[in-house]
């Protein structure tokens, strides 16, 4: 009886193994850190609609620091893109975002007033909070707009979408998203 168990935990102890051809294109393609800009936005463009991709895939690209960062940024807005539309909730998107470690609360910015153009409609009785993807200094700005039905004080915007622990009574929905998307010539 001893060695029954003694094999069932060399078993269980095993790694894990999949196997490149497991992983159907183009998401083999996306998930390689080594691919160009280019090949990205190729693989990128043959994705299925609506979404068929798991869940974490997006975000695990986006938080994994061993990706180039234009690599990450495209893994942020392929995530909105594909899984954030007008209705979801503030708690969904936290949920998505899977605690992201590519977002900093400089990098969210409340959009009280315009001047100039944003890619989304002006409301003054929304709140419209712009999330500037993994920027460069003197480099990349892409920015993702959300406007979310009512008012949000930014202060309280940060712990509400990614905070797990945080409780609020109101869950926010999503009214309008835009993209301002900088292309990496890589």
């Amino acid at each position: 009886m001893l060695s029954g168990r003694l094999l069932l935990l060399l078993v269980i102890a095993q790694p894990l193994v999949i196997k490149a051809d497991a992983i159907p294109e183009p998401y083999r393609t996306i998930s390689q850190k080594d691919v160009s800009y280019r090949v990205l936005q190729a693989a990128v463009s043959r994705l299925s609609v609506p979404s068929q991709d798991p869940l974490n895939f997006w975000s695990t690209i986006a938080n994994n620091k061993s990706f180039p960062l234009f690599h990450r940024r495209v893994a942020v807005f392929q995530l909105f893109k594909r899984h954030v539309t007008v209705g979801t909730r503030l708690s969904k998107i936290r949920d998505l975002l899977d605690t992201p470690d590519w977002l900093h609360t400089n990098d969210l910015i409340l959009v009280d007033e315009v001047f100039g153009r944003i890619p989304l409609d002006y409301n003054p009785n929304d709140t419209i909070i712009a999330i500037v993807v993994l920027p460069e200094e003197q480099k990349n700005k892409s920015a993702i707009y959300l406007r979310f039905q009512g008012h949000i004080p930014l202060k309280q915007f940060f712990p509400l979408a990614f905070d797990e622990q945080y409780e609020r009574a109101e869950d926010y929905p999503v009214v309008q998203i835009g993209f301002s998307e900088m292309q990496d010539l890589l």
